[in-house]
């Protein structure tokens, strides 16, 4: 696994999301990658953020998400009756996300490999 590690905030109905995921794939054996859900464009990014974060397989969960957000679609089927500790842990990243100043998703951090900044 890579010592880089690469924190994407992202909202589960969106498709610039979505995209950023398949074309993160093949860096995968470089760089390791967090995907925290938010909760910013609609009812839906709750729930299906949840159920991505409570998959027993999330990778294939997210793949298959993203696959029938992009193919229109609309993403996972969710249930609305979302544990509380799994929505404090989204509303959380939502909460770190406006305090970073991001104004959209996906939104990326990282250090940067040689300054380490």
């Amino acid at each position: 696994m890579s010592a880089h590690t690469v924190y994407v905030f992202f909202d589960p109905q969106c498709p610039h999301c979505g995209h950023l995921w398949q074309a993160a794939m093949p860096l995968l054996p470089r760089l390791k990658f967090v995907w925290a859900p938010v909760s910013l464009l609609g009812a839906k990014s709750l729930p299906q953020g949840a159920a991505l974060l409570q998959a027993t397989n999330p990778v294939e969960a997210m793949t298959a998400h993203e696959a029938s957000l992009l193919a229109g679609q609309g993403g996972t089927t969710a249930s609305a009756n979302v544990p509380a500790d799994v929505e404090a842990a989204i509303q959380g990243n939502t909460r770190l996300l406006n305090r970073l100043g991001a104004e959209a998703v996906p939104f990326i951090v990282a250090r940067h490999a040689v300054s380490g900044q």
